[in-house]
């Protein structure tokens, strides 16, 4: 199928596609619609692949290819983005941190784990009766912990992945109320 993209000569907005089959044995090959002069149709067989998903605020233009163009207002964009970073932030600190030369889980109930030890230890300064002496990684292996320090290493290894996590998440939000266009909100990532 000859696809053709609709695009208004206004504003370079694709407002649309229209095609046909081509002929499967003879015959020519598809024509684009007669141009008018508020639009221009751009023949188009390739399958249209976007590095970026359209969103409720986005329009289709036609520059080298098709690409989605934002056009929400800034403030919006920033607004939203910020969400984003504050949802990174807590994916962040809700998957692991290394300690030693492990990974150690930091989802939930990992968390509550590591907080119910500290507290035990913070209360009656010992661990608690029955601790194994180590705890569980990521890669389902087990770090020793010989005493309470070395916990208190690994509750500091965790609050440094923590900070460090927040840290990074400040600095994109400095990045963000420097952003003065659209594309500069877009590129700040994680």
């Amino acid at each position: 199928m000859t696809q053709f993209l609709i695009k208004r000569k206004s504003d370079g907005v694709i407002i649309g596609a229209c095609g046909q089959p081509d002929a499967l044995d003879a015959g020519p090959a598809a024509q684009p619609p007669d141009e008018t002069s508020e639009h221009e149709f751009i023949p188009w067989q390739e399958r249209i692949a976007f590095s970026a998903a359209p969103t409720s605020t986005s329009v289709l233009r036609f520059q080298e290819a098709p690409v989605w163009v934002e056009m929400a207002p800034l403030d919006e964009l920033k607004g939203r983005k910020n969400a984003q970073i504050n949802q990174w932030r807590s994916a962040a600190n809700q998957s692991t941190f290394p300690f030693g030369d492990k990974l150690i889980d930091c989802d939930a109930l990992s968390r509550s784990d590591i907080d119910a030890v500290a507290n035990h230890i913070g209360l009656f300064g010992k661990f608690p009766d029955g601790f194994p002496m180590a705890w569980k990684t990521a890669d389902n292996d087990y770090i020793p912990l010989p005493d309470v320090e070395a916990f208190k290493a690994m509750y500091r290894a965790m609050t440094a992945q923590g900070t460090a996590n927040f840290d990074r998440s400040e600095a994109l939000k400095v990045a963000l109320g420097n952003a003065t266009d659209a594309a500069e909100v877009a590129a700040i990532a994680w």
